[in-house]
């Protein structure tokens, strides 16, 4: 068996392996990974972390004591 190379990995190849490496994890892995991405969605739109926070019934204090 030849090892995997860049070249390789189509798009769809990628996302059958997101798809197989994601079914590994357990739901604290897979929780904390969604964590990290959207708060780097959130770094570079702002108006997207806006809209989600105005989701929320919260103030801002309420937002920092969360």
């Amino acid at each position: 068996m030849s090892k995997i190379v860049d070249t390789d990995l189509s798009h769809d190849r990628l996302e059958k392996l997101a798809k197989l490496t994601v079914a590994t994890w357990d739901k604290d892995t897979l929780v904390e990974y969604a964590r990290e991405c959207l708060f780097q969605d959130y770094q570079y739109d702002i108006d997207r972390a806006v809209m989600d926070a105005n989701d929320y019934p919260l103030t801002v204090e309420e937002l920092d004591d969360a």
